[in-house]
């Protein structure tokens, strides 16, 4: 009685958790990564999971916990390899890596073509916003409300991404 009940709280709950594994990640590897992650340490204390009757919240803490561990792993990681290119630097090797100049000027020279492309108000609410203007101070500076400033700024991310797709990562 209790594996039936169980796998059914699992299956109630994964429509949810995959709901709220989309708030932190928009990779599907990675949510489905979460969600299974996350039934696993709920299976840990099937109690709990049974008898909760805030279950949802309970598997968000857990979820929440878990994506933070691993971007603290991921951060640590990187903090890691930089610093072993630092050590390596430090012995005279050269960097493991170089840099193309004239592809970089090939890209800004594309952003910057898909940003003249924007209407001339949205491309000055994109580039306050852009240079670390908050909601509130945009739409003052504009005179509008602050729903269309946040509006007019999702629509100009969604045509830069769309002009952009050319060097959108495929992992």
């Amino acid at each position: 009685m209790i594996r039936l009940q169980l796998t059914q709280k699992i299956e109630n709950s994964k429509v949810l958790l995959t709901k709220f594994a989309y708030k932190f990640t928009s990779d599907p590897d990675q949510v489905a990564d979460l969600v299974q992650e996350t039934l696993i340490r709920a299976v840990r204390h099937t109690d709990e999971l049974l008898s909760n009757p805030k279950v949802g919240s309970w598997l968000y803490v857990i979820m929440k916990n878990i994506y933070i561990n691993q971007y603290r792993k991921a951060q640590n990681r990187m903090l890691y390899e930089q610093s072993e290119i630092s050590a390596l630097r430090d012995q005279g090797c050269l960097e493991p890596y170089t840099y193309n100049q004239a592809e970089n000027r090939f890209t800004a020279a594309d952003i910057q073509i898909a940003m003249n492309r924007l209407p001339a108000d949205t491309y000055e609410i994109f580039t306050m916003y852009m240079e670390g203007f908050k909601y509130r101070e945009i739409a003052e500076h504009c005179d509008m409300p602050e729903g269309t400033i946040k509006t007019r700024i999702f629509h100009a991310k969604k045509m830069l991404r769309k002009s952009l797709a050319a060097y959108e990562r495929k992992n």
